[in-house]
């Protein structure tokens, strides 16, 4: 880059149109000039320059089961011997591939990742490299973690939030920046600094050669540090969150954000010495081995900046960026991103002569929004192309149906629907768009068909988590107590493939592909009528599944190299009656059923996938009819009492609700229910929030299923419930616990024991029934069960 004085601005070099079907969170320059990108439509893909000045995509990697939060490239080492891409996902592993094709030849495929490190409890967003070739790892479970090839060895804790960037600096301490607002310095494994001169989330970090570090934070400033950690200047010129920071060179750096531009800056300036405007909020930048700059946000669309004008964009590309530009720009300035058309003037603004080349203007031309460019050779306006029709509302450059306006934890955020879109899936992007936990899913949901159901003309709706507006008192939902539908009817069904209850996300599909369900219909609304949800008669199941992705799981496990080739057929013909669904009336054979079992022996690391088979087995009235059913449960049952693993331990209790759900295996499970509960009396202490929807499942189950009414046996399981609801956040582990509590509870002897035995019980009731933080069907249904205590 030239000198501040003779400084020459940056200009679209390239577009990639369609480079992913959502956000573009992060992109790194390999040092052979391609571009790696992560987005969150779980996809990494990677690019390569061509001599005709375009980005051709070259490769993608389709093995992560959630949205992507960083890519980094990896440097040669014994188990790479070309180097790789490692990817973090927001499915809490980060992924690793080989680059060379013969690596990835000789290693195993191209498109499946070798193999994934796992250890954070949380979405991983971070990661960098050391010089050592070790990758750092930042993570919404508030640590850091230092990797090498096998597995992970430092953990750093101490930030009281989400850690969004990590950085290793020459004199061998880490950076991280968090959350929490602070940044913290590490020198093995302990903190020696703690820096909290920013006002909000710290995003970014970078490191300025021969001098320090940068810091971006939503606080809209960039700070410049010394390698200890002494504040050095700010930086000034954004007016939203910064999303990124890269140096360029030594003395020059890059940012963009929430405001929709990509700015460059020299770190002897306050300002910004170029401000580059883009169609909408951007989440990374990087810069490539010959000093361009790509950018990759909201759109989904990888655009590159240059300096050289012989790489500078053709007017195809140049005009086609006018026009996203201007149509965002429309969305902006109108309200509620509702274009006026009265606001845009109509063509007699083209007698008006431009002032300078490239100019852009809007001319109004019917119910059309037309975009000119002013020519200043020929003196005249030039049409580049419609701008925007009928349908203007925005959100990050994304035109949308409807545009709803959501106040969510001290935030005012923008969700875009489509008319015919799933409000799931809609809601599920807006989780991602936005960072939010994934217990929001099923109320944003809810949110999004009321809001759409009842909106007129408001601009701004609040977002309700309330009790809801619909019939049934104790649900808050149209009928029955898990999704709002009669399960078994078709809306029910539909709900069902949505994953409206059971908001735990999948660890296979991703995005709460999981979704509960009741084999049969619900209570009547006359049996409702006098005890509320309560009892509940069927048992609750999770029934998604993904089978595709459940096959590559298994078949890509370590121990899956010990199944012969008759047994991988078997198993692959077992899957696809899974993908078929028909489960009353489909047949196993014994020989694909041993199979399971066997496969229940393989190491803990290989056993999720098996575990979540096992699981969609039990949903097949012919796994219940000989002796499958009970040795597989006795054998989930061991492992539930061994593994260290919370996924396994989480479908293991998943696989033990659905063994409910017939009748042959429903009294073993009873005959076994002291053991069933010494199990979850284990798990319980120390469960995460991904057990618990598994263990108030277990137990609402036992307890439709007439559960003992020992009294010993009655204090325990209600013990265990309290446990879990006084330290769950999930509000439909709440509502279940709940239910079952209240179906336990139906038999007046004992309902009496509860009341004189359980300690706290009424109290726990009460709070929940209180609790503003919670559903309207999970506050009913404790006003109902306090009801029936008392």
């Amino acid at each position: 880059m030239a000198s501040d004085g003779a400084f020459a601005e940056y200009h679209l070099s390239a577009m990639v149109a369609d480079s992913h079907g959502s956000d573009i969170r992060s992109a790194t320059a390999m040092a052979n000039g391609h571009i790696v990108t992560g987005s969150n439509d779980r996809m990494v893909r990677e690019f390569a320059f061509l001599e005709d000045n375009s980005y051709q995509l070259v490769r993608t990697l389709v093995d992560n089961e959630n949205a992507i939060g960083a890519v980094i490239e990896l440097p040669a080492s014994e188990i790479l011997p070309n180097g790789g891409i490692a990817s973090a996902g927001y499915d809490n592993e980060i992924r690793v591939w080989a680059k060379a094709e013969e690596d990835r030849e000789s290693l195993g495929g191209d498109e499946a990742s070798l193999f994934a490190l796992s250890g954070h409890e949380k979405q991983v967003c971070a990661l960098a490299l050391q010089r050592n070739g070790r990758v750092i790892s930042g993570s919404w479970d508030g640590t850091a973690r230092v990797w090498n090839d096998v597995g992970c060895e430092a953990v750093l804790k101490g930030h009281e939030n989400a850690v969004w960037a990590v950085l290793e600096l020459p004199n061998e301490t880490i950076v991280t920046a968090s959350a929490d607002r602070t940044i913290r310095i590490w020198k093995d494994q302990e903190e020696i600094a703690k820096l909290s001169r920013h006002t909000d989330v710290v995003r970014a970090l970078a490191e300025v050669p021969g001098i320090g570090f940068l810091s971006a934070s939503n606080d809209t400033t960039v700070n410049m540090w010394s390698y200890d950690g002494e504040f050095i200047r700010s930086f000034f010129g954004h007016n939203e969150y910064i999303y990124c920071v890269r140096m360029i060179d030594s003395t020059h750096f890059a940012t963009v954000s929430e405001d929709a531009t990509l700015r460059i800056w020299s770190i002897s300036e306050e300002r910004p010495i170029q401000t580059i405007e883009l169609p909408g909020m951007q989440w990374t930048v990087c810069v490539l081995p010959n000093g361009d700059i790509a950018t990759g946000g909201g759109d989904g669309i990888l655009r590159v900046w240059t300096q050289h004008p012989e790489r500078f964009a053709n007017q195809d590309v140049f005009e086609a960026f006018s026009v996203s530009l201007e149509q965002a720009k429309l969305g902006k300035n109108s309200a509620g991103g509702q274009l006026d058309l009265k606001n845009v003037p109509d063509r007699s603004a083209l007698q008006i002569p431009g002032t300078t080349d490239g100019e852009n203007k809007l001319v109004r031309e019917g119910e059309m929004v037309r975009a000119y460019k002013w020519s200043q050779t020929a003196q005249e306006w030039d049409l580049i192309g419609d701008v925007v029709s009928a349908k203007p509302n925005m959100v990050n450059g994304k035109v949308y149906d409807s545009v709803i306006d959501v106040v969510l934890e001290g935030r005012t955020m923008k969700l875009g629907h489509n008319t015919g879109d799933n409000p799931y899936m809609s809601a599920q992007k807006f989780m991602d768009d936005n960072e939010l936990e994934q217990d929001h899913l099923e109320n944003i949901a809810q949110f999004i068909i009321r809001n759409l159901e009842q909106r007129e003309a408001q601009t701004l709706a609040t977002f309700d988590t309330g009790p809801g507006r619909n019939a049934d008192p104790f649900t808050g939902s149209a009928t029955g107590p898990y999704g709002g539908l009669t399960p078994g009817s078709a809306a029910g069904a539909a709900q069902q493939s949505m994953g409206a209850s059971g908001v735990n996300l999948d660890p296979f599909t991703g995005r709460g592909a999981r979704s509960a369900s009741t084999q049969a219909a619900a209570p009547s609304a006359s049996s409702q009528a006098s005890s509320g949800p309560f009892p509940v008669k069927t048992a609750v199941t999770f029934k998604a599944v993904k089978v595709t992705t459940l096959k590559e799981k298994l078949f890509s496990r370590p121990c899956a190299s010990a199944l012969s080739d008759a047994e991988r057929l078997e198993i692959a013909k077992l899957l696809t009656a899974i993908g078929e669904g028909k489960h009353a009336s489909h047949e196993f054979n014994p020989g694909q059923l041993s199979i399971c079992l066997s496969m229940l022996e393989w190491a803990d690391e290989s056993l999720a996938p098996v575990l979540d088979l096992v699981r969609c087995v039990y949903l097949f009235s012919s796994a219940h009819s000989g002796s499958f059913a009970q040795e597989s449960v006795s054998s989930v049952l061991v492992l539930l009492n061994s593994t260290s693993s919370d996924v396994n331990q989480m479908l293991g209790l998943w696989a033990i609700s659905n063994a409910y759900c017939h009748e042959e295996t429903r009294a073993f499970l009873k005959e076994n229910e002291s053991l069933i509960v010494d199990t979850l009396e284990l798990i319980a202490p120390s469960s995460s929030a991904k057990q618990h929807i598994g263990l108030a499942t277990v137990l609402l189950n036992m307890a439709s299923s007439g559960g003992s009414e020992a009294k010993a046996d009655v204090v325990r399981r209600s013990n265990i419930l309290l446990a879990v609801l006084g330290m769950t956040d999930s509000d439909e582990a709440r509502f279940r616990i709940l239910c079952a509590l209240g179906t336990m509870a139906t038999p007046k002897k004992v309902r009496a024991i509860m009341a004189a035995e359980v300690g706290g019980l009424k109290e726990a009731v009460q709070k929940a029934a209180q609790d503003e933080g919670v559903s309207g069907k999970t506050k009913n249904a404790a006003k109902a069960l306090n009801l029936l205590l008392n």
